[in-house]
């Protein structure tokens, strides 16, 4: 392959790869407003959701590993989603300096649902690919996270 046509086909990489953030990024935020939430908050509420859909509990300091985040960060996240009715802290059963986090009762279908239909979305997409173009796009994709990595 000619330098030229190298450079162009890493460009127009490079932009489907920016536009597909860039609509990730959308959904996201309509997500985020609708919810009146912060990006760390959706992500914690996600992995509620993974976690419940697993029947797995978790503990603050699973969200605060999770999210990268510093104890004081997530005790204030915390206090916040559980005033929006969005989590409940719960004891734990035999550690009482230890409590559970779960999801709350107000309604957040249109988080797991949009999950959801993101999940089919992409399903769908790879089924439609041609053979063999799977593999190739997961190597693409270790490698490009590999050198993300490296920066």
């Amino acid at each position: 392959m000619a330098v030229q046509d190298e450079t162009s086909s890493a460009a127009a990489i490079l932009s489907a790869l920016s536009a597909y953030e860039a609509a990730e990024g959308a959904v996201r935020g309509r997500l985020r407003d609708s919810m009146l939430v912060c990006e760390n908050d959706l992500l914690a509420l996600e992995q509620l959701i993974e976690a419940q859909d697993h029947h797995v509990t978790l503990t603050p300091s699973n969200i605060t590993q999770e999210l990268g985040i510093s104890s004081a960060s997530t005790t204030a996240m915390l206090d916040r989603l559980e005033r929006s009715g969005y989590l409940r802290r719960q004891p734990h059963p035999s550690d009482r300096r230890k409590v559970f986090v779960t999801l709350g009762d107000r309604p957040i279908e249109h988080l797991r649902r949009s999950g959801t239909d993101a999940h089919h979305r992409v399903e769908t997409v790879i089924a439609d690919m041609p053979d063999g173009s799977a593999t190739l796009l997961v190597d693409f994709l270790s490698r490009l996270r590999v050198a993300a990595e490296a920066v």
